[in-house]
């Protein structure tokens, strides 16, 4: 009878320890780096707010960017300004200042499109469209919120900022509060 009964402890035990390792595994993934238990949160147009710094490249060396821009988390960029260094003609550059707004979709799987209007100094304004997805990201109470975000245009570029059928992309990063 003693040696039934430690059987019966023995696999009580087991079941206990089963159920907690189980019950580990399943909450520890959704813990936030605070210890706090989080929902794991799809990406909305709320995961890309707040202010960003960008750079952009236009084919192999053809044309380079730099600039900042803020999101509102509700699908536009309110402002933002940039600089192009561009191919002139005859072998020379060209440096172009530009304003920068636009809208953006978030999808729930952190892909996306944006459309940037690119209003330069001189010259006529550019749509660009773009193919996003968001890299890295952090959560910050239930919201998935975009650090690093890679775009890549849609349709050729204006030849002012590079040979035409160049490919443009965008690394695009979430600059501290």
């Amino acid at each position: 009878m003693k040696y039934r009964m430690l059987n019966y402890k023995s696999l009580f035990s087991f079941a206990v320890t089963i159920f907690v390792v189980g019950a580990t595994a399943l909450i520890v993934p959704s813990l936030g780096s605070n210890g706090v238990a989080h929902a794991q949160a799809e990406f909305t147009n709320e995961s890309f707010q707040g202010n960003y710094a960008f750079k952009s490249v236009s084919g192999a060396n053809d044309g380079a960017g730099l600039g900042v821009l803020i999101a509102d988390g509700d699908g536009n960029f309110l402002s933002g300004s940039t600089i192009f260094n561009a191919p002139a003609p005859i072998r020379k550059r060209q440096v172009i200042t530009a304003t920068v707004d636009g809208t953006y979709t978030v999808n729930a799987n952190g892909t996306g499109i944006a459309a940037f209007t690119f209003t330069p100094d001189v010259g006529p304004t550019e749509v660009i469209n773009l193919d996003l997805v968001i890299f890295e990201a952090e959560v910050v109470g239930d919201v998935k919120l975009a650090t690093e975000v890679f775009g890549i245009e849609r349709e050729p570029i204006n030849p002012l900022l590079g040979r035409p059928g160049s490919l443009v992309t965008v690394l695009i990063k979430r600059l501290p509060d």
